[in-house]
């Protein structure tokens, strides 16, 4: 659905929880960035180990992806490290929609909190 960027954040959630029939301050929106961040740490613990060392990081690493794609993260492993999609949940207010989100179409993710 097409929503004009100069309607506010309320009245997104309001169209928003008309098209689901839930409450809209039930609802939290995600702005989906596309940009890619880099995850704190990670290059190092990649630092200085041996080999063994290596191989229990990359099973440990395997785990953390499977849990993070679990709970509906986008992860990568890249040259360099890891990296995950940056997400940006819209705060409630008065505040229009074209001041919180960059460019001409962004894609916003409806979720029901818990």
């Amino acid at each position: 659905t097409e929503i004009p960027k100069s309607f506010d954040v309320y009245a997104v959630k309001a169209i928003a929880g008309r098209m689901f029939a839930v409450p809209p301050l039930t609802i939290r929106l995600v702005w989906e960035t596309g940009e890619w961040d880099p995850v704190g740490g990670f290059d190092e613990e990649l630092g200085d180990s041996s080999d063994e060392e290596d191989e229990g990081l990359e099973a440990d690493l395997a785990v953390e992806i499977e849990a993070a794609k679990g709970f509906g993260e986008d992860v990568e492993l890249r040259k360099g490290g890891r990296w995950v999609k940056r997400e940006v949940e819209l705060a409630d207010g008065p505040r229009q929609l074209g001041f919180c989100v960059d460019g001409l179409s962004a894609r916003i993710r409806v979720e029901t909190r818990q």
